[in-house]
């Protein structure tokens, strides 16, 4: 989970070029203590300006998933022209030789494309976004050329396809203002990174809770992954153990993961053969540092708190 929420920018990401000149961090006036970064950029001065984060988590990284949440600029939606550019994000991927997909969505045309910059090049794909004044998440998957584009956690994507860009020696994901001639204005409140995997909506670690997703109709609504019927955590709060009670549906492996809230798997405590029928295991967490973490049992999600 990567906030974006103070500048300078902190490792893993980084500014390039002239980002940090029209980029600021706004309080967000819908969500009270929650900070949006917003880049802005309608002088008449030429210039670009990314944030960018290497991948660091898996060298030369080929497969990777990407949710941001993003809207455009008061300055962008008042422009009476056709050209703002309301966000470009580019990833790139695989070491030495890498492909480039860039994502570019321009008053209501999304286009995803390859480099301009390296063959082979390759045609865009576009898609009409519906009503892109409010708030959106994008999802971004990424398996060396195949890309899928996911819209507000919707089960199919509304882009399925390949880019057939490359950018020989990048290993990094971009956002920010890349045409130079042209107008810039988005908001970000989030990232979720998952680098050596690809998830669509539903698959993966959860959305944590509170981080809100605009629905088809425009009702805000949090996406929860966790079935509370499903897992049982207590106590939670914990300190230094958690007892879980589920339901193996059938004969086989049970495998109970946790995850951090960044995404990153920290350990797999239990990997066994379960019987059918009703569970109950206690877990040590006294290893673990205070923190929100997510727990997987066989794919399906809970919450707890280690205090």
């Amino acid at each position: 989970m990567n906030p974006l929420d103070s500048l300078p920018v902190k490792a893993p990401w980084r500014s390039r070029d002239s980002v940090l000149v029209f980029s600021t961090i706004v309080p967000d006036p819908d969500i009270p203590g929650n900070n949006l970064l917003l880049i802005n950029d309608f002088s008449e001065v030429v210039q670009i300006g990314t944030f960018r984060y290497d991948w660091f988590q898996v060298k030369e990284l080929k497969v990777v998933t990407v949710l941001f949440r993003t809207k455009p600029s008061n300055d962008a939606l008042a422009d009476p022209s056709d050209n703002p550019v309301y966000f470009y994000v580019s990833l790139r991927t695989g070491g030495n030789f890498s492909f480039r997909t860039d994502l570019t969505l321009r008053r209501d045309n999304l286009t995803l494309s390859g480099s301009n910059d390296f063959p082979p090049g390759g045609q865009a794909i576009n898609y009409h976004v519906p009503d892109t004044s409010r708030w959106h998440t994008y999802r971004v998957t990424m398996n060396e050329q195949d890309v899928k584009v996911y819209l507000d956690e919707q089960p199919d994507p509304v882009i399925d396809g390949k880019t057939y860009g490359t950018d020989p020696g990048a290993d990094h994901f971009r956002i920010g203002k890349q045409t130079k001639d042209k107008p810039y204005g988005g908001y970000f409140d989030w990232f979720l990174i998952y680098e050596g995997e690809t998830y669509a909506p539903g698959e993966g670690p959860a959305i944590p809770e509170g981080y809100l997703v605009d629905s088809p109709v425009g009702i805000n609504k949090i996406v929860k992954r966790d079935n509370p019927e499903a897992i049982n955590i207590f106590p939670n709060p914990s300190t230094d153990h958690v007892n879980l009670s589920f339901r193996q549906e059938n004969n086989g492996m049970a495998i109970i993961d946790i995850y951090d809230i960044t995404g990153q798997k920290v350990i797999t405590p239990v990997q066994r053969f379960l019987q059918q029928g009703s569970h109950e295991i206690t877990i040590t967490t006294d290893h673990l540092t205070s923190g929100i973490y997510l727990l997987s049992v066989n794919g399906k999600y809970a919450r707890f708190i280690k205090k």
